[in-house]
C-alpha cells in the first residue's frame, strides 16, 4: 500500500536515531492506483494519481524526463548567472562566477567544500553578463590563464593561474559610449552587442600583454537582443542535410552511438555569428569576421495570445550529432529552431519548427556534453534538455519545477555536473543518461478515493478517507494525524441530511470513514481548505465522486460532489446526494451552491454539455441546475449498477458492474437517452474510456483490457500486408506468422459477433483484446512525453490513452496504422520466438484473453514491451529477425492511423537492423 524498503538489523542502537534499524534504499510504489488525471501544461504534462491508502495514502505527481541528481547547494537569491572556471588546475573547473543584480561573487571548489575566493582585477560591484575563459590568438595550445568578464560597462581580461595576482591586463569599452547588451565568445574572439552595433574583436598579443582588437564593424537596422558564435563542421552539416532527404536514414547515418565519435575541438574557429533582434524583427545569420548578414529569418512581431510583442531572449548554434541548427528562446517561452543548410555553398536556415517549453519571459539556452553526447538546456520554468537520437531531435522534461541559467561543470570532485540557477540559489547536479518518470509524493496520511481538475480556479479537489473511532464522553477520535486534520486551514461542514428520519438508527457506528473534500492549488501542490462530510453514530455520508462543472457564463465552474449515506449494517446506501460547491481561489474560500438528494449513491458525476450527468446506483441520470435546487432533465434506467461514466458530445459510454458497456445517445429535441449499442458478453468492467466515435475502450477483473466498435464487424479484422514478409528465414521457426495469419481464422473466435444479422446494428462487438494480467482502475486519455506536432509520425495516432492498475502499474495505449500494426505483429512473433520466457510460458499464452472459462488469443493488439526487446537482443538476435522481413521504403508508406482506407500493398525493401532499430526507438519515445 505504500513504498518498500531495503533495511539493515544492527546489533546496536544507533543513539541519533534511537534506532536498530538504517534504511538502506526505498523503493517507490504508486499503487493501488484508484483514480488519476492528466494535468496538461505548457511545456510538459503531469499525471496526477490517487495512490496508497490508509496512513500510506498519498497524492503522487508524475511526471516523464530526465532526472537531476542534485550534490549541493548554494542558497542565494536573485542569482542572474553562473559561470565555472579553472582558478588554479590547468584541467579542471574549480571556480564559479556569480551574477547577481549589480553586484557579482566570486566561488572556489575545494573537493565538496565552497568558499569565498576573491582575484585581483575582477569587478565585483557590478553585474557580470559573460564570463569565459580565453587566450591570445597563436597560444591556444598553452593553458588559457585568462578570464573574460563582461559587464555592462566594457570587457575587462584579468590573469589567473600562472599570471594570478597581475590584476586587469586590458580593457575594451563600446566607442559608441552605449552599454554592452549581450557578447559571445570562444578562444580569442569575441562579438560584442551594444545597441544595433556589432563588434568583431580579437585577442592579440601574449597572454602577459593581451590586447582587444578590434576587425569588424556592423551596425544592423535593429537593437541586438542576444548573440551566438558556437563552431560547427560544415562538411558534417552538409553529410547530414543529404541524408536527411531519405525517410528512413541510411545505416551510415543512423549510427550506433546516438551522437558523432569525434567531437568538434574546442579551438575550431567560429565561420557564422547568430544574432536576436528586438521585438520581434527576426534572426539574423552574419559571416565572420566581416560581419556581413547572409541570411535572415523573420519571427511573428507579436504574440497571438496576448498581443505583445515577440523578444528573443536566447539564441544558440549547436551541432546535434552531424546535424546543425539554430535554436532561439523567446519570451514567451517558445522555442524556434531551424537546420543550417550549408549544401549549396551558401548557409541558409530551413525547416522552421516551434515548441513550447513554458511560459517566460525568463528563458535561456546552454549546451554542454554528457555521456559522450551533445545536449543543449532550455532554462525556463519548464526546463527540458533537448538532444538528439538517431538524427531526431527529442526534447525531454526536467525534475526541476524552474531553472533560470545553466552552465556545464567538470571538476576534480563534481565530474561531468552542470550548475544549474533556481529561484531559491543554486544547484549543482549531474544528468541521468536515460529519460525516465520521476515521482514526486504529497503524503496525506488518509486514503484518497477521487480527485478532478478545475483548471478555471487553478485547483484541484480530491476526496479522502480516513478513520476515527468513537469514544464514550469524548466522541470520534481519529487513529491517526493526517492532512484533512491540518490546522491553520479554513474548515468547513456539510449539514445534516434531510433524509435521515428514515434511515435506521437502532445500530451505531463504532468507528467511522470520515469523507472530506481537499482543494490543492495546482500549479504547487499545497492544501487550501478542507470540507468534511457528515458523519455520526448512526449516519455516514462518504464521498463517491467529483467532477468540475462548467455551467456557463452565468452559472460559472462548480466542483460536483456525489455521496452515499450509510446507516450501520447497510449492505447498499438507499440515500445519496449530490452537492455543488463554488470555490474563489483569491480569497481561498469554499461556497456550498446547493445539495440535492438521491435515492441511491452517485458512483459518478460528470460535465455533460454544461450540465450534470450522474450515475446514481442502477440509474444515469441527467440533472439541470435551476437556481439553488436541481432539476431531473432525463433518465436511463436499464442497468444493474453503473459503475463507470464517459461523455463525447451528445454520446455517454456506461461502464455495468456486470453488463460491460452500454453507449447511450442524448437526443436534445426529444429530452432522452436512447441505447446505441451494447456489448452483449458480460463482463465486470474495471474502467471505461471513449476512443472516439466508433471504438470505445475498457478493462474487466479478469486482467484484461478490450475494444469494442460500434456496428463495425471488418473493424475486428486484424490487417494482412503480404508484402511485409518474404519468406520465413529458417533461422526463426514461425508455426504461424502474423501477417501471414488469415484474418477470418482471428476472426472466427468471435464469430458469432461478426454475424451480419440485423440485430447487430445494436451490438458493440469486440475488436481488439489482450490480457494485461493488471487490475485496471482508470483511465485517461493523453500522455506524458512532450510531443512536438510538426515531427510526429502520421502512422502512430494522435489519440492516446494512460491506464493505472491496483498494482500500482501505468500503461499506455496508442493507435496505430494498419500497415504499422502489420509490420509491428510481424516483429512481435519474431521477436517471441528468440525469448525463452521465465517458466517457459509462451508469450501468446501469456497474452490470450481469460474470460471465465474461455481463452481467446489476443487479437489487433501488439505488444510494446516485445516489440522493445529488440534493442536488447544480440546482433546475432537481430540479424535474425530481420531475415526475411521487409519493411516500407518510406515513413509515408507506412499510411496514417485511423484513416478510412489504407494501402494493401505499400512499395517495400528489405529490412536491415538499423531500419528497425529506427521503428521501434520512434515507438519507445512515446512513453
Amino acid at each position: 500500500m505504500g513504498d518498500s524498503q531495503l533495511i539493515r538489523l544492527n546489533p546496536d542502537i544507533d543513539p541519533e536515531r534511537n534506532s536498530y534499524i538504517t534504511v538502506l534504499e526505498q523503493f517507490t510504489n504508486i499503487g493501488p492506483i484508484v483514480d488519476m488525471v492528466l494535468l496538461e501544461s505548457k511545456g510538459q504534462n503531469q499525471l496526477i494519481t490517487c495512490s496508497g491508502c490508509y496512513k500510506e495514502g498519498s497524492l503522487r505527481v508524475i511526471r516523464n524526463g530526465i532526472g537531476i541528481q542534485e550534490h549541493a547547494t548554494v542558497d542565494q537569491e536573485q542569482i542572474k548567472g553562473v559561470w565555472c572556471f579553472p582558478f588554479e588546475s590547468a584541467t579542471f573547473d574549480d571556480s564559479l562566477v556569480i551574477s547577481m543584480v549589480g553586484q557579482t561573487q566570486l566561488l572556489r571548489l575545494v573537493d565538496d567544500d565552497i568558499t569565498a575566493l576573491q582575484i585581483e582585477g575582477f569587478k565585483t560591484d557590478e553585474q557580470t553578463v559573460h564570463c569565459d575563459v580565453v587566450s591570445p590568438a597563436d597560444f591556444h595550445q598553452r593553458p588559457r590563464s585568462l578570464v573574460l568578464q563582461a559587464t555592462t560597462s566594457g570587457l575587462r581580461l584579468i590573469g589567473i593561474q600562472a599570471l594570478l595576482g597581475k590584476g586587469c591586463l586590458a580593457e575594451w569599452k563600446p566607442p559608441s559610449d552605449r552599454s554592452v547588451s549581450c557578447l559571445a565568445s570562444h578562444v580569442d574572439l569575441v562579438v560584442v552587442a551594444s545597441g544595433p552595433n556589432l563588434y568583431a574583436l580579437r585577442i592579440t598579443g601574449t597572454s602577459e600583454t593581451p590586447e582587444f582588437t578590434q576587425i569588424s564593424h556592423a551596425i544592423l537596422s535593429h537593437e541586438v537582443a542576444c548573440v551566438d558564435i558556437s563552431p560547427f563542421d560544415k562538411s558534417a552539416a552538409v553529410r547530414a542535410a543529404l541524408a536527411s532527404a531519405s525517410s528512413l536514414p541510411s545505416p551510415s547515418v543512423a549510427n550506433s552511438s546516438g551522437d558523432t565519435s569525434n567531437p568538434l575541438p574546442k579551438n575550431s574557429e567560429p565561420e557564422y555569428v547568430a544574432v536576436g533582434l528586438w521585438l520581434g524583427h527576426g534572426i539574423a545569420l552574419l559571416k565572420l569576421p566581416s560581419l556581413e548578414v547572409v541570411h535572415t529569418e523573420s519571427l511573428p512581431e507579436v504574440i497571438a495570445s496576448s498581443g505583445t510583442a515577440v523578444l528573443p531572449r536566447s539564441i544558440l548554434i549547436a551541432q546535434l550529432e552531424e546535424a546543425a541548427f539554430l535554436f532561439a528562446a523567446m519570451a514567451d517561452g517558445s522555442v524556434y529552431y531551424y537546420t543550417i543548410d550549408c549544401t549549396s555553398g551558401n548557409v541558409f536556415l530551413r525547416d522552421a519548427k516551434r515548441v513550447n517549453a513554458g511560459t517566460g519571459p525568463s528563458m535561456h539556452l546552454s549546451q554542454w556534453r554528457s555521456h559522450n553526447k551533445g545536449h543543449i538546456f532550455v532554462c525556463s520554468n519548464h526546463p527540458c534538455v533537448v538532444y538528439s537520437t538517431r538524427n531526431k531531435l527529442v526534447f525531454s522534461n526536467v525534475n526541476l519545477k524552474e531553472v533560470t541559467w545553466m552552465a556545464p561543470l567538470n571538476g576534480s570532485y563534481y565530474t561531468n555536473c552542470i550548475c544549474l540557477v533556481i529561484p531559491s540559489g543554486l544547484v549543482i547536479g549531474s544528468v541521468d543518461n536515460l529519460q525516465k518518470l520521476h515521482v514526486r509524493t504529497i503524503p496525506l496520511g488518509e486514503s484518497p478515493r477521487r480527485l478532478a481538475l478545475q483548471p478555471e480556479t487553478g485547483s484541484l479537489g480530491v476526496i479522502t478517507y480516513r478513520r476515527e473511532v468513537f469514544q464514550e464522553g469524548v466522541g470520534f477520535k481519529p487513529i491517526r494525524h493526517s492532512v484533512s486534520l491540518s490546522p491553520k486551514l479554513h474548515k468547513s461542514s456539510s449539514p445534516v441530511p434531510k433524509t435521515i428520519s428514515s434511515l435506521p438508527t437502532a445500530t451505531k457506528f463504532p468507528d467511522v470513514e470520515v469523507s472530506s473534500l481537499l482543494i490543492y492549488n495546482q500549479s504547487n501542490l499545497e492544501l487550501q481548505l478542507v470540507h468534511t462530510f457528515h458523519y455520526s453514530q448512526t449516519v455516514l455520508e462518504m464521498g463517491m465522486s467529483i467532477a468540475s462543472i462548467n455551467l456557463g457564463e452565468n452559472g460559472g465552474t462548480v466542483y460536483a460532489v456525489g455521496t452515499a449515506l450509510f446507516a450501520k449494517d447497510d449492505i447498499e446506501p438507499k440515500k445519496g446526494r449530490i452537492h455543488l460547491f463554488r470555490y474563489n481561489p483569491e480569497i481561498s474560500k469554499l461556497e456550498t451552491l446547493l445539495i440535492h438528494d438521491v435515492n441511491g449513491s452517485v458512483f459518478r458525476i460528470l460535465d455533460f454539455n454544461g450540465r450534470i450527468l450522474a450515475a446514481v446506483t442502477s440509474s444515469v441520470r441527467l440533472f439541470d441546475v435551476c437556481g439553488d435546487s436541481l432539476r431531473l432533465a432525463s433518465s436511463y434506467n436499464d442497468n444493474i449498477i453503473v459503475l463507470y461514466l464517459r461523455s463525447k458530445d451528445d454520446y455517454v459510454l456506461i461502464g455495468d458492474l456486470m453488463r460491460s458497456l452500454n453507449l447511450l445517445i442524448y437526443k436534445q429535441n426529444m429530452n432522452n437517452f436512447e441505447a446505441v449499442g451494447r456489448h452483449r458478453y458480460p463482463r465486470y468492467t474495471c474502467g471505461i474510456e471513449i476512443l472516439d466515435d466508433e471504438h470505445f475502450l475498457a478493462g474487466d477483473a479478469d486482467g484484461n483490457i478490450f475494444v469494442v466498435a460500434r456496428d463495425s464487424p471488418e473493424n475486428t479484422q486484424e490487417p494482412v500486408i503480404p508484402a511485409l514478409r518474404m519468406a520465413t528465414p529458417a533461422s526463426v521457426t514461425h508455426p504461424e506468422s502474423a501477417s501471414s495469419t488469415s484474418a477470418s481464422a482471428k476472426a472466427g473466435a468471435d464469430g458469432d459477433q461478426v454475424s451480419s444479422a440485423p440485430s447487430e446494428m445494436k451490438t458493440l462487438v469486440d475488436c481488439a483484446y489482450m490480457h494485461t494480467g493488471e487490475s485496471i482502475n482508470t483511465f485517461v486519455r493523453g500522455n506524458l512525453i512532450m510531443q512536438n506536432m510538426e515531427e510526429k509520425w502520421k502512422a502512430v495516432g494522435e489519440t492516446h490513452s494512460l491506464y493505472g492498475t491496483a498494482q500500482g502499474y501505468l500503461g499506455l495505449i496508442v493507435h496505430l496504422s494498419p500497415v504499422l500494426f502489420a509490420f509491428l505483429k510481424e516483429v512481435e512473433t519474431r521477436v517471441s520466438k528468440l525469448i525463452v520466457p521465465v517458466g517457459g510460458f509462451t508469450h501468446e499464452s501469456w497474452r490470450a484473453c481469460k474470460e471465465h472459462r474461455k481463452i481467446k488469443m489476443a487479437h489487433n493488439f501488439v505488444d510494446g514491451e516485445v516489440i522493445e526487446t529488440f534493442l536488447d537482443l544480440t546482433p546475432d538476435e537481430k540479424a535474425r529477425v530481420v531475415n526475411g522481413l521487409r519493411i516500407p521504403v518510406s515513413l509515408e508508406e507506412f499510411g496514417v492511423a485511423g484513416a478510412s482506407t489504407f494501402n494493401e500493398h505499400p512499395e517495400t525493401r528489405p529490412c536491415k537492423v538499423e531500419d528497425l532499430v529506427k521503428v521501434v526507438e520512434e515507438m519507445a519515445a512515446l512513453h
